[in-house]
């Protein structure tokens, strides 16, 4: 059974319009809004930064991603897929990097929640 989809931001304590306002905002925080035309080169930007931290074998002698006509033309219409399927192939390594800064996070997403439901 699973809850109506008006429900689905319901927290007991805090409103949903509250609730909703602390999502939007982290929303806007993490956002990576660009130009369409833009586009592809951000993405091809955004995974050579992927690799070069965690797997720089994947990357010429020039920094640029070995095979990525191909790679691109697998994914074409499926980046998001793409970044999440990295992300669980190298969570390990991404975890180890992370957790470095993981807490201060947790604090900061803490007093945001305490603000919100105040």
């Amino acid at each position: 059974i699973s809850a109506p989809l008006e429900d689905a931001n319901y927290e007991v304590g805090i409103t949903k319009n509250r609730k909703c306002w602390a999502y939007m905002k982290t929303q806007q925080e993490v956002c990576e809004c660009v130009r369409s035309e833009e586009f592809e080169e951000h993405l091809e930007t955004r995974l050579q930064s992927f690799y070069w931290r965690y797997n720089p074998d994947k990357l010429d002698e020039w920094g640029k991603v070995r095979n990525r006509q191909s790679m691109w033309k697998h994914w074409k219409k499926n980046e998001p897929l793409l970044f999440f399927e990295l992300a669980r192939k190298y969570m390990q390594k991404s975890i180890k990097t992370k957790n470095k800064n993981r807490q201060l996070e947790v604090q900061r997403l803490q007093m945001e929640k305490a603000a919100a439901v105040e």
